[in-house]
């Protein structure tokens, strides 16, 4: 059986990359960010790469994130050309996600998942399914003393609503989560960015002992570190608007640039240094002209010093074409592990339910006491129908809006895992979908149970039976609607703009306030697929059918029977059970489209070619 140290590496590699060039485009024009860029890291090192902060997707930045995202390969459109070798091979496509972690600058994980939890839940996701549970369990145990997180393995995560663990613990989390596979290349975007200077030393110094004790490769893009951080980098990379300048310990830089004619001034952070002679300045047209002069001679003093030093040569051979990835844990087995993840976050999340509980009781009160016990009347006919269709308007946005906060965040994470190979997207979603439903429908009753009796409907068990079908049809069928606009958004605030937008069209077609006979057929057909319709229909044919009226005052309008009601309004075409099939159908596209969105906008981005 494969034990824990098959997984480290004990043999000296390299990770090498020769004439690297990244072109993109916005449509309307395109630039080339890196410039024939060659270099190479050995294992047990650490190197930083450094620059000036781009503005934007064509604006003249360094390049540095740029370039750690093709080495990683974790790019989208553009044209790539030159070499990346690892171990003197291609990068493979089958086993490259497990040769490699990348620990994004946003540390995404589940606030309310505890640290232990959260590795334990990286473990099981990303280790072979065949290694034992205690085997993954002591794998955990000996990232979290290695990272120094024992003292909060069993503090939540948190996040700007919840209290959890610091910044920079956080941060080790986010390395850990990464390596519980024993990658042998660790990318960093920023580690760094947002943490005190002392937090900031502690975490790079982490790293540097993780990378000479695992003899692993570090890769990190860091800016402006302090002088006892660039001192633990092995070897530096200077780049400007997408050039190198440098590659080498951070000694040889400066007395690189001293030759050069720029000595580095006393008591400089060196950092700071290489960032004020390397960055274009373009606060006027005469800075511009003497930084671009500079950076130009920096440029060819390099190519003339590294013209042999990066050369190589890429093997007429690939990686063996049976080479196989991890083998990974079934789909049952994720699907099981995701949803009991998605569960615990739901529990946990007290504030958000009590919230979402106590916004349906104060409903419940304020709809009760105004429509208390509604006689059969014409006042109360138009009592009735309004609470109805009101009731199918509040159960949608008191399910939908919720999905919209909170299905962001956690696609964010999934399409992390994800690029690692954790696991399919269509377990992640299933897994997501089915754990929505219980604190919808229990929020559906807590709303519609006593509802039924305050307003007082007509006293029948079957038709008390069918409205807490319909409600609990039209909530399912509102959970997918929610999945599916929180899938297809791209932020949590462009959601709350499309999920009352979609929620407002299917009300203008669910009955009261448009007759839908007379609707243009330009816009009628939309009747078919607004949820807010059909139950709506199916909630006023339940309660007015049958329903005995009251015509004792001859001063009002009354109508014959409930029939009559319900064709005043257009509401009597389908039928009850009907409708409540037509939103069991609607459900099912709803998802099904929803599968597709989600598939696609949490597929991580890599590409090694």
């Amino acid at each position: 059986m494969q034990k824990k140290d098959d997984f480290k590496p004990t043999e000296s590699f390299a990770f090498s990359w020769s004439n690297v060039s990244f072109t993109i485009s916005n449509g309307k024009e395109s630039r080339q960010v890196l410039h024939n860029m060659s270099g190479k890291v050995h294992s047990g090192q650490v190197l930083g790469i450094m620059g000036g902060s781009g503005m934007g997707i064509l604006m003249l930045g360094a390049g540095k994130s740029t370039l750690l995202n093709v080495l990683a390969g974790r790019i989208g459109a553009g044209e790539l050309t030159g070499d990346i070798l690892f171990k003197d091979r291609p990068r493979s496509q089958v086993s490259w996600k497990t040769d490699c972690a990348y620990v994004e600058q946003a540390d995404l994980m589940f606030p309310n998942l505890t640290v232990q939890e959260t590795l334990d839940y990286s473990a099981r996701f990303r280790l072979p399914h065949y290694l034992p549970k205690a085997e993954k369990d002591e794998r955990v145990n000996e990232i979290i003393m290695d990272l120094g997180l024992n003292n909060c393995r069993n503090t939540v995560i948190g996040d700007e609503n919840v209290r959890g663990i610091s910044g920079g613990e956080r941060k080790r989390v986010s390395i850990g989560v990464e390596i519980v596979t024993t990658p042998d290349i660790i990318f960093l975007d920023e580690p760094t960015s947002g943490l005190d200077s002392f937090n900031a030393f502690n975490l790079v110094e982490m790293v540097k002992k993780l990378a000479v004790k695992q003899n692993k490769i570090v890769v990190m893009t860091v800016h402006q570190p302090r002088t006892d951080i660039i001192e633990l980098f092995d070897n530096i990379l200077l780049l400007s608007a997408g050039e190198t300048l440098w590659l080498g310990p951070t000694a040889e830089a400066l007395e690189h640039f001293e030759k050069l004619g720029f000595s580095i001034p006393p008591n400089t952070n060196p950092s700071d240094f290489f960032l004020d002679i390397t960055t274009l300045d373009q606060r006027s047209e005469e800075l511009k002209k003497q930084s671009e002069e500079r950076i130009l001679q920096f440029k060819k003093e390099w190519e003339i010093k590294s013209a042999d030093r990066f050369n190589q040569t890429k093997l007429l051979k690939d990686i063996d074409d049976c080479e196989e990835g991890v083998n990974r844990s079934s789909w049952i087995n994720d699907f099981l592990s995701l949803f009991g993840r998605s569960a615990k976050m739901v529990v946990r999340d007290k504030p958000a339910f009590i919230a979402k509980a106590a916004q349906t009781v104060i409903m419940l009160i304020m709809l009760g006491t105004l429509f208390w016990q509604s006689p059969m009347d014409a006042g109360g006919i138009q009592n009735r129908v309004g609470v109805l269709f009101f009731l199918c308007i509040n159960l949608s946005f008191a399910t939908v809006m919720p999905i919209i906060a909170t299905l962001p965040k956690e696609r964010a994470v999934i399409r992390r895992e994800r690029s690692a190979g954790a696991y399919s997207s269509s377990a992640a979603f299933l897994a997501s979908f089915i754990t929505y439903i219980p604190s919808a429908v229990l929020v559906c009753f807590l709303l519609t149970v006593p509802m039924y009796w305050m307003i007082g409907f007509q006293n029948s068990m079957e038709k008390y039976g069918i409205y807490l079908l319909i409600g609990l049809s039209h909530t399912i069928t509102s959970v997918s609607i929610g999945i599916l606009v929180a899938s297809a958004i791209p932020s949590i605030q462009v959601g709350q703009i499309v999920g009352p937008l979609v929620i407002t069209v299917f009300m203008l077609f669910g009955g009261p306030i448009l007759n839908l006979d007379s609707a243009s057929p330009a816009f009628k057909w939309m009747q078919y697929i607004s949820v807010i319709s059909y139950s709506n229909k199916a909630y006023v044919q339940n309660e007015f059918i049958g329903a005995k009226i009251d015509c004792s005052d001859p001063k009002k309008i009354c109508y014959k029977d409930g029939q009559m009601i319900v064709d005043t309004f257009a509401l009597g075409n389908p039928k009850i059970m009907a409708d409540i099939w037509c939103n069991i159908l609607l459900c099912a596209g709803f998802a099904l489209i929803a599968g597709f969105v989600f598939e696609r906008t949490s597929r991580p981005i890599i590409r090694l070619e």
